[in-house]
């Protein structure tokens, strides 16, 4: 019960009153008051609400026996001093940086709403790309004011591949035990994947398209296959599509090339 301040169980005890005793609409308050994900348990709220009623107050009854003293206003300081200068350091390591145990620091961690993110894989920009991006904003905004069609008449497509070989994410596989059960999962030095594509519009999807040759087997991308599904797919794919006659015979085709905004407008 000592993870929230007499302050926070005072504004609990508001929330439920004033929610009409209900406990969800309570944590629902109160994650928007103080703009947190966690909100106290519903067995939290019940023994803050008994307490309020029987003896008008929600502190913490006096306990007997050694007091815990590491969570201290001076701990809590020196946790956030840490993790401004190095937010990067492993709760391992810190804790022997601070010289306090692991579960201590995750106890304050979680008292100073603090949470634990991975970093986010982007491409890189390199310095001609911001150019070549503002120019592309451009070119579209142009495109979109001198054709009312042009974003009816835009798709956007992109590839994905997929492994066939069933990849494994070891990150999200964790075996419990007593003893180390030693798994190990066989895999193959080049992963069997197939690439698979799919074009995106105003108002519908078309594919997926799978690449693939004439015995079902998955196959590399190349100019020569990409240019045979444009035209043994996505063309009757269009031609045959709701609302083609509005279309015309015009479809701008955006692909994803690899540089960053490096997509090319091709008329077909």
């Amino acid at each position: 019960m000592e993870k929230y301040s007499t302050k926070q169980r005072n504004q609990v005890v508001k929330f439920f009153y004033q929610t009409q005793g209900s406990i969800i609409q309570t944590q629902r308050t109160y994650r928007r008051h103080y703009r947190v994900r966690d909100a106290p348990s519903v067995s939290a709220i019940r023994t803050f609400i008994n307490r309020f009623e029987e003896q008008g107050a929600v502190s913490d009854r006096t306990r007997s026996g050694r007091l815990r003293t590491v969570r201290t206003d001076e701990t809590r300081e020196q946790v956030r001093e840490s993790i401004e200068e190095n937010p990067g350091t492993s709760t391992r390591r810190r804790s022997r940086q601070l010289r306090i145990s692991r579960t201590s620091l995750q106890r304050v961690l979680r008292n100073l709403n603090l949470f634990p993110y991975k970093v986010q894989l982007v491409q890189q920009l390199k310095p001609k790309d911001y150019q070549q991006r503002l120019q592309y904003a451009v070119r579209i905004q142009e495109l979109a004011r001198n054709d009312r069609n042009f974003t009816q008449n835009l798709m956007m497509t992109d590839e994905a591949h997929f492994h066939l070989n069933g990849f494994i994410n070891k990150q999200n596989c964790h075996f419990w035990g007593f003893e180390n059960p030693r798994s190990v999962h066989q895999r193959e030095l080049h992963h069997v994947k197939c690439t698979v594509w799919c074009g995106l519009t105003a108002d519908e999807i078309i594919g997926p398209y799978i690449f693939e040759d004439d015995h079902g087997n998955a196959v590399t991308v190349n100019g020569e296959r990409y240019r045979t599904m444009i035209e043994n797919f996505l063309r009757p794919a269009t031609q045959n599509r709701r609302g083609s006659s509005r279309m015309g015979q015009l479809l701008i085709l955006q692909k994803r090339q690899c540089s960053c905004y490096g997509s090319a407008l091709e008329r077909e």
